[in-house]
């Protein structure tokens, strides 16, 4: 059952789909780069992967590169999940404000472990690991209540076989009322060149999204973001953070989220002691069991 389990996932998302020229509902199931359909971090993935209206931290420049100006510090992110059985996905990430500029990058990485290659009659021709891994460079811009953000990255996916693509990031926010109750989000993802596996020629999986959040006293925030995705019809993504602050300069949130792609609910946890900051997200994988993802953060 494991081993099917392992397959089924590996199956599902990292076999090569065929190639489409338009966001409609013949697009479905038509992009490559499977580490970038992952949630960005815990945080984004308990509430429903939002992302476009998700205020920053060390991952912004996996979410919204935008956002990046809202880190007040240097600030440093270490994520995992273990997938499916010995598959798993992660990143490292940091984000750096300087003045009314901002600056963050990282690495992403997915792996699937080690398969057997075999030929039309079954029969052994060796190991190979599927598996993909990106880095990704950034910068952002405040200009009053606007922050204008950027970022370029280069993705290497490889299942049979490798290929690689370049894609560019662009995102931008705003936010006002009294404590900035409000917020507003817009981003456009993975806009690039194509994977090419030996002639097949894969789109990366493009993203339009934009999203709202709202900060209700005293402590809840509510989000939805709206997007529009070459794999497949239009999507939303809703989320909810209930956040305490505690004595010391401690907090702690609750946060629960639905998407209408995984048609699951979501829900986590995060904790802020002093200058480090855990992030947990739980997510249900259709029959396939429940999916973990955590994270680390510091600030310096």
């Amino acid at each position: 059952m494991k081993n099917l389990a392992r397959a089924a996932g590996i199956a599902l998302f990292f076999a090569p789909a065929l190639s489409a020229a338009s966001f409609n509902g013949n697009a479905r199931g038509t992009t490559a780069g499977v580490l970038l359909r992952m949630p960005p971090s815990p945080r984004s993935a308990a509430l429903g992967e939002v992302r476009a209206s998700l205020s920053g931290d060390a991952s912004a420049v996996l979410t919204n590169p935008a956002a990046l100006t809202d880190v007040r510090r240097l600030s440093v992110s270490l994520a995992h999940s273990p997938y499916l059985e010995d598959t798993g996905f992660g990143h490292v990430t940091f984000a750096q404000k300087m003045g009314f500029l901002a600056i963050g990058g990282g690495v992403q990485y997915l792996s699937a472990g080690s398969l057997t290659r075999s030929d039309s009659g079954t029969n052994a021709l060796g190991n190979f690991k599927p598996g993909d891994a990106a880095a990704v460079a950034g910068g952002a811009l405040k200009i009053g209540a606007l922050s204008l953000g950027g970022a370029f990255k280069w993705v290497r996916s490889e299942v049979d076989q490798s290929a690689t693509a370049m894609a560019v990031d662009l995102g931008l926010t705003a936010s006002g009322g009294t404590d900035r109750k409000w917020r507003l989000g817009a981003t456009a993802t993975n806009l690039g060149t194509r994977l090419d596996f030996g002639g097949n020629n894969e789109f990366l999986p493009q993203r339009f999204a934009v999203g709202a959040a709202v900060k209700i006293e005293p402590n809840w925030t509510f989000l939805a973001d709206g997007m529009l995705r070459r794999e497949g019809d239009a999507a939303g993504a809703f989320g909810a953070e209930l956040a305490w602050p505690l004595p010391g300069g401690h907090s702690f949130a609750l946060r629960g989220g639905y998407n209408t792609i995984l048609r699951n609910p979501s829900a986590g946890v995060g904790i802020t002691i002093f200058k480090m900051t855990v992030d947990y997200a739980l997510r249900p994988f259709a029959d396939l069991g429940m999916n973990h993802f955590v994270s680390l953060g510091f600030q310096f």
